[in-house]
């Protein structure tokens, strides 16, 4: 008789508990491993997503033809001392040329260079400034070179001796009424008095001269020749540009272009505009007033816009040429933002300023906010060969922005390694225990097949448990 207060054997698993323990760890492994591929998918999906889009963005920008860094040119000083000594600015010797034989020397020297070489030799605009700058030392500014625009007031066609070709000697007024004498070998055939010119020459000397019944007194420049130059741009106060309402989009059918007197007056009109117009309560540039603009542009000429945050597709500087601004390198480039879906994804745009900074559009300067107003639709080529067609805008101002590091990748990197290696510890530690799990089983079915076998050949009574 079995004592009742014996402890009870311990409870043993049965094969078909070990094989449904084994089928519920193996569901548990199969359903984490369905989601790490799920979620290494997803990833993987979202950065293809992105690449494809990138892909066809770039496709979509914009053919840049930068200018090209100009090349290396060479100078030469001025070699003869000897010729500068006989010259005199003193009041009472402004009228005369003191030495034909050293006016020929300086003059031989101020025409032996382009305007790429006087560039390199660091031409300075003769300003009231600078001219006050020469005008107290003379002797130091010498055979220096200097840039000057002005209003013919007196231009002719002149052999003097000693020279052995014609010379242009020509008389100008500044914008702020200052007045400049030159001698060039080469001037535009229109050129005549009222009409605006610019010369790069080299300072000789102070020098006074009749001109118009009147005596004109300020530097002479020598140099190789004076080219056409345009009058300021003088807006009215309202700051309307002539020419701006007249103005049609490029079609795919038809490009009109840009005429570059409308251009410059809107450009005039971004220097003046400051706080005017209230740039807060300007509109800011969205993909459905693109939309609007892309189909008729008519209704936003020269209306201001703010550009919100976006990316700096590409920015240069470049030589602007003359101009009514006397600019001499404007800023030019290609916006584009994410958020402009539709047929307009980037705008271009053109600036009175050179602003090297945004040249970095690939770094530093890769986002970018703005504020300017729009001239017109223009045709352009995308990088993928199709024409396009793009709002022109001209900015009063572009600045570099520059967000807050983002950190979302690298964290969505390191989830997912975090939980691929959570995944790889977490199937190891399954697959150890189910294997010393099926040894114990294993163990288990042997030590009850050997104590049946036991009990059997002693005659004895089997346990039922065993």
């Amino acid at each position: 008789m079995k004592n009742p207060n014996a402890p009870k054997p311990p409870t043993r698993m049965t094969a078909a508990e070990a094989n449904r323990l084994a089928r519920r760890d193996r569901n548990r492994i199969i359903i984490m491993s369905v989601g790490a591929l799920i979620l290494g998918s997803g990833y993987l999906i979202s950065r293809f997503a992105q690449s494809k889009y990138e892909e066809q963005d770039v496709l979509e920008q914009p053919k840049i033809d930068a200018p090209v860094a100009e090349e290396r040119v060479v100078t030469v000083e001025f070699d003869m001392p000897e010729q500068l000594e006989p010259i005199r600015d003193p009041p009472q010797q402004r009228a005369v040329i003191n030495s034909q034989a050293s006016l020929t020397k300086v003059y031989d020297y101020g025409r032996l260079f382009s305007e790429a070489q006087y560039r390199a030799m660091g031409v300075r605009l003769l300003d009231a400034a600078t001219q006050a700058e020469v005008e107290a030392d003379t002797d130091a500014h010498r055979v220096k070179p200097f840039r000057v625009r002005g209003e013919l007031l007196a231009i002719a066609k002149r052999e003097r001796e000693g020279s052995y070709a014609p010379e242009m000697h020509g008389t100008l007024r500044t914008e702020d009424g200052r007045f400049a004498h030159f001698i060039v070998s080469d001037a535009p055939a229109e050129a005549s008095v009222g009409s605006w010119v610019r010369v790069d020459g080299v300072f000789y000397k102070l020098f006074r001269k009749e001109v118009a019944e009147d005596w004109r007194e300020g530097p002479l420049l020598l140099g190789r020749e004076a080219i056409e130059a345009f009058a300021p741009i003088a807006l009215a106060s309202d700051l309307v540009v002539p020419g701006l309402a007249e103005l049609t989009d490029d079609t795919f059918e038809s490009t009109t272009g840009i005429p570059p007197a409308v251009e410059w007056g809107l450009m005039a009109k971004a220097q003046k505009s400051g706080e005017s117009p209230d740039w807060e309560s300007a509109p800011e540039l969205t993909a459905e007033i693109l939309g609007e603009m892309f189909q008729d542009g008519s209704a936003f000429r020269g209306k201001p816009f703010r550009i919100p945050v976006s990316r700096n597709v590409g920015s240069w500087v470049e030589r602007a040429g003359e101009n009514g601004l006397a600019l001499d390198q404007v800023t030019r480039g290609w916006i584009g933002n994410f958020t402009w879906k539709g047929a307009v994804g980037v705008i271009r745009y053109s600036a009175p300023f050179a602003n090297l900074t945004l040249q970095d559009w690939e770094d530093s300067a890769r986002y970018v906010t703005a504020r300017g107003f729009f001239l017109k639709n223009v045709n352009y080529e995308q990088q993928s060969g199709k024409p396009g067609r793009v709002p022109h805008f001209v900015m009063e101002s572009v600045e570099i922005f520059t967000p807050e590091k983002d950190t979302s990748q690298a964290q969505l990197m390191w989830v997912v390694l975090g939980a691929t290696v959570f995944l790889i510890a977490l199937f190891w530690f399954l697959l150890v225990r189910d294997k010393k799990s099926a040894a114990r089983l294993q163990e288990e079915l042997v030590r009850r097949r050997r104590a049946r076998r036991t009990q059997l050949a002693g005659g004895g009574e089997v346990d039922p448990s065993a």
